[in-house]
């Protein structure tokens, strides 16, 4: 297999990485709820939630506003991303609703 179409997982249960595939729709259904009903740090709180659990789900991504483009693998540096930019917005999130 060429190393560029390989995916790096960090799950290897099969169980384990579809229910973390489904806690990750539900958390992007209740984070575009948050964000339309309740207040911003509260969309934000949830958004880092999503990412953060969606950096050990995600297997692949499509290019943005393309219908049909490839799906990439999702590399180490792309997971690692998705993560820390959960956190970030997590820690803004909450010390927004702290400072409330």
């Amino acid at each position: 297999m060429d190393s560029q179409n390989q995916t790096y997982l960090t799950m290897k249960s099969t169980t384990l990485r579809k229910t973390t595939g489904y806690v990750a729709i539900a958390l992007l259904i209740t984070t575009v709820v948050f964000a339309l009903t309740a207040s911003e740090p509260v969309a934000m709180v949830s958004l880092g939630i999503f990412l953060m659990v969606s950096a050990f789900a995600a297997s692949g991504i499509r290019g943005g506003l393309a219908f049909r483009s490839p799906w990439m693998p999702m590399r180490k540096a792309g997971r690692i991303a998705m993560f820390c930019v959960g956190v970030l917005s997590l820690v803004l999130g909450a010390i927004r609703l702290i400072d409330r």
